[in-house]
């Protein structure tokens, strides 16, 4: 693997900053938690409808055959 392990840190957000990023991008107001994750940030996103979905913020050096694993 080419990339150092410095790369791969966890992203930089707070629980805070993710509801005015769905309203603002997906004009979703939503009740959020976070769920765990090794190297991304992974949030539980649940809609008043009871619908829900994963949010991943992962670092741009991973590819998108790693995110989907």
């Amino acid at each position: 693997m080419k990339n150092s392990i410095t790369e791969f840190k966890r992203p930089l957000f707070e629980i805070e900053e993710i509801s005015p990023l769905l309203e603002e991008h997906y004009g979703l107001f939503c009740k959020i938690e976070e769920l765990p994750g090794e190297r991304d940030l992974n949030f539980l996103i649940r809609k008043k409808s009871g619908e829900s979905f994963v949010l991943k913020i992962s670092n741009s050096c991973e590819t998108i055959d790693f995110m989907n694993v």
